[in-house]
């Protein structure tokens, strides 16, 4: 886990809402998806916000990874 201190880690304000997110490194992008441990970066401590932008881009990068499959 991040030590966030209470704080979020895309926008540094105080988080009131915690939402914790898995940085995962197949690609680089922060998730609410199980990771396995190989890949995980550990959990990440996000505000309401700015965890729905993260989710929004980790599916953007997932869709760009399974049309090419």
């Amino acid at each position: 886990m991040s030590e966030a201190n209470g704080t979020c880690e895309r926008c540094g304000k105080k988080v009131k809402q915690e939402v914790w997110l898995v940085l995962d490194q197949r690609s680089w992008t922060y998730t609410d998806r199980d990771v396995p441990d190989e890949f995980s970066q550990g959990a990440f401590l996000f505000g309401p916000d700015c965890a729905q932008f993260e989710l929004a881009e980790d599916r953007r990068e997932w869709a760009k990874w399974e049309a090419k499959q």
